[in-house]
């Protein structure tokens, strides 16, 4: 039960969208590894200053609006520093690919729904293998566990839940 009740003040703490992001070593544009994990603690801290942060050779991005942009509707992701996502890599387009929540179904239980697009790039978005179609009426609906690529950047799709999930599987346990 107490770890239940970590979840959810985790999960206060550091409410939104997240993308754990693989950048591949070949290629990368201005990122290194990190050797070794941060304390959950750094990362919240972070994460709640709204910056970037690399977790044993990841990087951890959270998916909302930025000043960087002007389309008030999209989270714009690509490799120029205007986006509101930024992934430095070669396979990335300066504009790859758009996020945009949308209102779910209607009903009782209507909830917003975050779906994805590709921005027209050279090298495409793929959701779970399948190939993510250019323009907002060809969006395809993303949910929490889902694998994006971006170009040969890989990222999956993360809640706060999902979040504490991977920092509980980062500690490093030692016989020293």
């Amino acid at each position: 039960m107490a770890q239940s009740g970590s979840v959810q003040t985790f999960a206060r703490q550091v409410a939104g969208i997240y993308l754990l992001v693989r950048i591949p070593d070949s290629q990368s544009l201005g990122f290194s590894t990190r050797v070794g994990s941060p304390s959950n603690l750094d990362l919240v801290k972070t994460i709640r200053d709204g910056n970037k942060k690399k977790i044993s050779g990841d990087l951890l991005v959270r998916v909302e609006k930025s000043d960087r942009n002007s389309w008030k509707s999209r989270i714009s992701v690509g490799r120029a520093p205007n986006n509101d996502v930024v992934l430095r890599h070669d396979s990335v387009s300066k504009l790859h690919a758009h996020f945009f929540v949308r209102a779910g179904a209607k009903g009782a239980s209507a909830q917003e729904e975050l779906v994805l697009c590709d921005g027209g790039s050279a090298n495409g978005t793929l959701v779970n293998g399948r190939t993510v179609e250019e323009g907002e009426d060809q969006a395809a609906t993303v949910v929490v566990g889902d694998r994006i690529l971006f170009g040969e950047v890989e990222c999956d799709l993360l809640d706060a839940a999902a979040l504490h999930s991977r920092l509980l599987r980062l500690v490093v346990h030692s016989d020293f």
